[in-house]
């Protein structure tokens, strides 16, 4: 096998302000090939056609004749738009072209000679993309070339000098063929995940709580996505599911169930890891765990304006639980209750004030979940309509209850 190959490299005349390719003998293995011209040696017997243009596969390609000797002039071009063409020879030439749509991206051109007789002569001399010289290639056996690192997707034009000559042995013809297309860049990041969902917000303490989100390495590599994995508050990170049951596309629906187990703000983050092993970025999403409320329990109204003697003491009761129905033994649950002028009519406080206890009764547990604050109302309050709610150490706040004072 011999090899002449300058370091201008196969550019095409689109690009040729771009750094030169790099340069590999060999076929690239994870080459898509697009679009194709091949060059057949049958002048001496074997019959057919020695021109084929068409898309990769060759199917329905179209043809010429020609007489190769020692060497023709020829170019293998494609116009960017639709149209692949070769001209062979120069008086008279010989110019064969398809229509085979627009190919995309084209990052690569491999040429490949197949020299089926020892006494045939084959060699592609003098090859140039665009005006940048390359230099020359022969082999026997199957041989190829591939350049990579191109951008050829607008056109290009390859030209060169081929000797194709001798005997057609065997029903095997001796060919050189040239293939454009696009091989996928390597893939050395992870998947992107986005839209992280937590259901419920807020989850109940103790309860379960479905989090979603998507993986997706199609922006990133294109790689099939392997897994995906969650942890919560800084925990250790642990296994998450695809939604449809398998892990076999470039972008996954993702799922996980978890427990809430501390009340107030938490944090939960999910990421994802493709085929390669590349593993992306963490996305995070915050959601409250809180107390099961059940409600304020009699003398209170909760759907109904309550009406009351200013001055006087109103006990507020409620019970908290987990998800469960364990109650809520622990005084540091209750963190204050508030109320505000003017929200009789709807809506939430704004302006509240934290409200004391009458005389030493101060917050009551009565067991089982209960408690009780008894709101010493001022005489202020006469001919003012109020909004009352509890706040919980869980961040969250209780139904706003609604009240009408007397004198």
């Amino acid at each position: 096998m011999a090899r002449a190959l300058s370091a201008a490299a196969l550019l095409g005349c689109a690009v040729a302000a771009q750094a030169a390719p790099a340069i590999s003998a060999g076929c690239s293995l994870d080459a898509t090939a697009k679009g194709s011209v091949q060059y057949l040696n049958l002048s001496s017997g074997g019959g057919g056609k020695e021109i084929n243009v068409a898309l990769a596969s060759m199917a329905s390609p179209a043809t010429g004749d020609v007489v190769w000797g020692a060497g023709k002039p020829v170019e293998f071009s494609y116009d960017g738009v639709s149209t692949l063409t070769t001209r062979v020879g120069t008086s008279p030439q010989v110019v064969v072209s398809k229509n085979v749509g627009n190919l995309g991206g084209l990052n690569y051109l491999q040429v490949t000679i197949t020299k089926n007789s020892p006494s045939t002569t084959i060699a592609l001399n003098n090859i140039a993309v665009g005006a940048l010289p390359v230099g020359s290639v022969s082999g026997s056996g199957a041989s190829c070339w591939t350049v990579s690192g191109l951008d050829l997707g607008a056109g290009f034009s390859l030209t060169g000098t081929l000797a194709l000559s001798g005997s057609f042995v065997g029903g095997a013809s001796s060919n050189v063929r040239i293939d454009a297309g696009y091989v996928p860049p390597a893939d050395d990041e992870g998947p992107v995940t986005s839209d992280v969902v937590v259901d419920p917000d807020p989850v109940l303490l103790n309860g379960n709580a479905t989090v979603t989100a998507l993986v997706d390495d199609s922006t990133v590599g294109g790689s099939t996505i392997a897994s995906a994995e969650y942890s919560l508050n800084g925990g250790d990170w642990t296994g998450a599911s695809a939604i449809d049951g398998i892990f076999d596309e470039v972008a996954e629906g993702v799922e996980a169930t978890f427990v809430g187990t501390e009340v107030g703000t938490n944090l939960i983050c999910l990421r994802g890891t493709d085929a390669l092993g590349n593993t992306g970025d963490v996305t995070c999403q915050s959601f409250l765990v809180a107390y099961k409320f059940e409600g304020f329990f009699s003398p209170i109204e909760n759907e109904l304006l309550n009406s009351a003697k200013a001055g006087q003491a109103i006990p507020a009761k409620w019970r908290l639980t987990d998800a469960n129905g364990v109650p809520i033994d622990s005084a540091t649950s209750f963190v204050g209750l508030y109320s505000s002028l003017n929200l009789c009519e709807g809506g939430l406080p704004t302006d509240a004030v934290e409200e004391d206890a009458a005389g030493e009764s101060g917050l009551q547990y009565n067991g089982d979940g209960y408690w009780q604050f008894n709101w010493k109302t001022p005489k202020g309050y006469a001919n003012t309509c109020r909004a009352m709610y509890v706040t919980f150490d869980s961040e969250q706040t209780s139904p706003v209850v609604k009240f009408i004072f007397k004198k």
